[in-house]
């Protein structure tokens, strides 16, 4: 059943980042004929979008503190279903960008809760895999959903795209309310033992014993456990109030949390590789469906194979080698294991990124051809992946308590940098040359990677000084 939930509504993140995002990618140089308008307005279907869907993440991490995730999870299903109807019937750029925006509504929701809903559903040793799993439904699609579209484009049309899309938002929608029950719950902290500041082992062993105690004096009919719902009393839309913070220090809370220099590393390390994606999305049209190159709209989304395959072999590493490092790291450290062992894989983030962003724009600009651009996208596609990764399972281990609001930041400043990227990237790849170009997403994204050292080296202090003398309930907001 845990396993059930969290692939539904990682198939929502599949839907919403992975493919509406990205879904005009292969499109934007025709759309420019289509609508009459210059390029950059044609991005900005994609880039307004990301801007809803960082400020409405806000919101998200209030109502989900407060109502819990299910009920957002369902209002954000109904969200993508109006957009995604708003934008197949689109008959002007205005509406299309208005049902663009809509759909934007629904993301957030479903990029972000996964990650904590993790936290709620699995053990420290089970997180990794599934943390994977997340990743791969979000981006490894978004360099499917280009290659798809293309065709479909080019073959009927740039409605059909949504066309196709709205049975699977449909049956998101309804799988949503039929199997993802609420997953917020509060316990006492002596059960929290990855993340309460002091150990309560005595306090364990004792109410242990006494549940052992108790259970031999009951009836047989008896039981200490509540019962269990039923399957229709987990389809109730809502469950209660699970916080009783101000709901306006719930929506700063995300901007609280940079307090935290982990919120900081991390909003860079997944900002900087994400939003970098989302910038060559917005240049590789430019770059070969315009003259000299002229390729079709399905033939500038098959350059996204290269990177369909990195994301897998990204997806497939962190699958099978995340949790292993962390294990062996543990025993080496005398069977203690810290956060910070997540972070390893960040070598391979380095020199993956290095060498797809260096080599792709210096090879594309020395006219190598499509085959080689898609090669180096495909191992920078490896870098994200990894990228990505790494900087949530580190906040879904290191500060789950947190991992919400953190999440949400980190959303955030990834969708303001895409956004206000979309303004000027093309102009200054026409200006540059794809060599410089390249060159510069590369050495910023390099620099940023170079700030793990420090978060590995100070980690385990940070989250000490954060629990003792930080955390969100300093600001007033609690758990409960």
């Amino acid at each position: 059943m845990l396993d059930l939930a969290l692939s539904i509504v990682s198939f929502g993140c599949v839907i919403y980042t992975g493919v509406a995002i990205p879904i005009l990618t292969p499109a934007i140089y025709e759309l420019t004929t289509t609508f009459e308008r210059p390029l950059g307005d044609i991005a900005q279907l994609t880039g307004m979008m990301m801007v809803v869907i960082g400020f409405f993440g806000l919101i998200i991490a209030m109502l989900s503190r407060t109502f819990g995730k299910r009920p957002v999870f369902l209002l954000s299903s109904f969200f993508g279903f109006i957009g995604t109807i708003v934008c197949q019937c689109a008959t002007s750029y205005e509406i299309l960008l208005a049902g663009r925006l809509v759909q934007g509504l629904a993301a957030p929701a479903f990029e972000s809760l996964v990650v904590s809903m993790t936290g709620e559903l699995y053990f420290v040793h089970q997180r990794g895999s599934r943390v994977t799993a997340m990743q791969f439904s979000g981006y490894c699609t978004g360099f499917l959903s280009p290659i798809i579209a293309g065709v479909i484009y080019d073959n009927l049309g740039w409605k059909y795209l949504f066309h196709l899309l709205l049975p699977c938002v449909t049956l998101q929608g309804i799988m949503t309310f039929f199997f993802v029950p609420e997953t917020v719950y509060h316990r006492s902290e002596i059960y929290e033992t990855d993340t309460a500041t002091t150990d309560h082992y005595k306090e364990l062993s004792k109410a242990k014993e006494k549940t052992v105690i108790v259970q031999e004096t009951l009836s047989s009919e008896d039981s200490l456990t509540p019962a269990a719902k039923t399957f229709w009393q987990r389809t109730a839309i809502y469950n209660g109030r699970f916080n009783s913070t101000n709901p306006f220090l719930l929506i700063v809370a995300p901007f609280l949390t940079l307090a935290n220099p982990a919120t900081i590393w991390a909003a860079l390390t997944q900002g900087f590789s994400t939003a970098w994606l989302m910038t060559t999305s917005f240049v590789i049209s430019q770059i070969w469906a315009a003259p000299p190159n002229n390729l079709s709209a399905s033939a500038v989304g098959n350059l996204s194979i290269g990177g369909l395959i990195g994301g897998l072999l990204g997806s497939a590493f962190l699958a099978f080698g995340s949790d292993p490092i962390a294990v062996f790291c543990a025993r080496k450290n005398k069977g203690i294991y810290e956060p910070e062992f997540r972070i390893f894989p960040v070598i391979l983030a380095a020199i993956a990124g290095a060498l797809g962003l260096f080599l792709m724009g210096h090879m594309t600009e020395d006219g190598k051809g499509p085959y080689v651009f898609s090669a180096c996208y495909g191992i920078y596609g490896v870098s994200l992946i990894l990228g990505s990764g790494i900087a949530n399972a580190y906040m879904v281990d290191a500060h789950r308590n947190e991992s919400t609001e953190m999440v949400m930041f980190s959303m955030l400043f990834k969708n303001i940098l895409g956004f206000q990227a979309s303004y000027w990237v093309n102009n200054y790849l026409a200006k540059v040359g794809p060599a410089k170009y390249f060159d510069m997403q590369g050495g910023v994204l390099m620099a940023v990677y170079a700030l793990s050292i420090p978060m590995y080296v100070l980690g385990k202090k940070n989250r000490s000084w954060w629990a003792r003398y930080g955390g969100l309930e300093k600001f007033g907001i609690h758990q409960h």
